[in-house]
């Protein structure tokens, strides 16, 4: 990984760094495959543990053995789908634990290491809005735009900024005051 003073250009002074809570990461970003994916995984645990079929009066065996073979297969696929959904939520905690959050007097960064790096750098001229989002339970949000595609958490609108970031409150204002800094120093106007 990365250390914080190399994803710093020349010049550039390090205002805050932080990392996502792993877990409410993933809770946030996969809640929806998660879910499919453990009634998936249910389903098929309860048919394989579940009671056998029994031959009905009048139906013939190889509607019996159709019948079950056509079952193992949808609730085999159903297992797979299931470990899948599952599998995402993992996956998705492994990268939030590489990811490492910076705000600098120039920018915004969103680092992720690992075998899929990626990194999102926002000049905070170009930040529009930053909105707190607050949660019931865990971490808040500090989201600082809205892209639209498709990911784990599903199609639309998906906010990018600091996501389950202890603090948020906080760091709102410490993004508000560099955010002003930037345009009290400028000699251009915002987004030139």
């Amino acid at each position: 990984m990365m250390s914080e003073k190399s994803l710093l250009d020349s010049g550039e002074e390090l205002v805050w760094s932080g990392k996502p809570s792993a877990i409410w990461f993933a809770v946030r970003r996969a809640w929806k495959p998660s879910l499919v994916g453990i009634l998936l995984l249910f389903a098929s645990i309860s048919y394989l543990l579940g009671p056998a079929f029994k031959q009905l009066p009048g139906q013939s065996e190889q509607s019996l053995n159709n019948l079950i073979a056509i079952s193992r297969g949808l609730y085999t696929a159903a297992g797979i789908v299931g470990a899948g959904g599952i599998l995402a939520a993992i996956c998705l905690w492994l990268r939030a634990t590489r990811t490492t959050y910076l705000l600098t007097n120039r920018r915004v960064v969103i680092d992720t290491a690992g075998p899929i790096p990626r990194r999102t750098s926002m000049p905070l001229e170009h930040v529009r809005f930053i909105e707190y989002r607050s949660k019931l339970i865990g971490p808040a949000d500090l989201v600082f735009n809205e892209t639209r595609r498709f990911s784990l958490d599903g199609w639309g609108l998906r906010g990018e900024g600091f996501i389950a970031t202890a603090d948020a409150k906080q760091i709102e204002g410490l993004v508000r005051g560099a955010i002003e800094k930037t345009f009290a120093t400028r000699t251009r106007g915002p987004w030139q």
